[in-house]
């Protein structure tokens, strides 16, 4: 786009929009005040202010309600998954991240975008020798679960 002539882009932004105002001199005063009653509190007076408001979410039980269920916490499962980190110990967690991050430079190194089908075996022979650099610093792999890695293509 070629524009000719002189070209004012202050000018074109004071038309289309409204000068800047100042805050209002009792919102300013009202801001201060709030602030002050704040630092005022004794450390004590805020912690039970904080704990009521992390309250105010929580559900408020009536005794004829006894039929409605309540949610359930965040994150809550009955079954611990296999296939999140957090399932298992602190062990293993540190040879999965180190074999996440040695397949992620492999894929950058050569191939940019890796398909499931042409790069698990790739995946799973990474994840071996992190297992047995894992052995070989005596990391203590089993913690009472059996692990024998199967890896398949769907």
């Amino acid at each position: 786009m070629i524009i000719k002539g002189n070209l004012n882009v202050l000018e074109q932004h004071r038309q289309r929009n409204r000068p800047n105002r100042p805050p209002a001199v009792s919102h300013l005063t009202s801001a201060a005040m709030q602030q002050e009653r704040l630092q005022d509190q004794p450390s004590s007076a805020r912690q039970t202010d904080d704990s009521i408001v992390a309250n105010d979410d929580d559900e408020v039980s009536c005794p004829d309600s006894d039929d409605q269920h309540s949610r359930a916490p965040r994150h809550s499962k009955d079954t611990p998954d296999p296939q999140t980190l957090k399932y298992y110990p602190a062990s293993w967690k540190t040879v999965l991240e180190r074999a996440k991050r040695g397949f992620e430079r492999h894929v950058f190194l050569h191939c940019g975008f890796a398909s499931r089908s042409k790069y698990l075996g790739v995946a799973s022979t990474i994840l071996h020798e992190e297992i047995a650099r894992g052995k070989a610093e005596q990391l203590t792999l089993d913690n009472g679960r059996m692990c024998n890695f199967s890896i398949s293509d769907p």
